[in-house]
């Protein structure tokens, strides 16, 4: 999507005219021309970081009918 989007603007299209081609809200379309490429990589995976631990676990309140066949030592 931020590739689609900033390839759209360096050939002219409006934030608007992105917005109905990519059928987006355009102030997320604003939000992702704002963003530079690390940004994006960033909040892309900030709701994966969310979900699991450092080990790469699920975090037991997401799952906590599982917590009494789940012991992690």
């Amino acid at each position: 999507m931020y590739h689609e989007i900033h390839k759209l603007n360096r050939f002219g299209f409006s934030t608007a005219r992105i917005a109905r081609y990519l059928v987006m809200d355009p102030r997320s379309v604003a939000k992702y021309l704002r963003m530079n490429e690390d940004q994006y990589e960033e909040y892309n995976g900030s709701h994966i970081d969310k979900i699991y631990t450092d080990d790469g676990r699920f975090l037991n309140d997401m799952l906590p009918f599982f917590d009494t066949y789940l012991k992690y030592e």
